[in-house]
């Protein structure tokens, strides 16, 4: 299933992962360490195959 996302979506992201990068190194907890990195590699998988 394929889902759309609105420009507004991928920006709000964007601003998101953008915050949550300023505190990568402060986060001690490996989930959700992981929880980030996935969410960085999917927000930019999806900037790749969306031109």
């Amino acid at each position: 299933m394929t889902e759309k996302v609105s420009m507004i979506e991928l920006e709000y992201l964007k601003n998101a992962l953008i915050e949550a990068s300023k505190i990568f190194e402060d986060i001690d907890d490996e989930d959700s360490l992981n929880k980030l990195i996935a969410a960085q590699d999917a927000y930019f998988k999806y900037l790749e195959t969306h031109d």
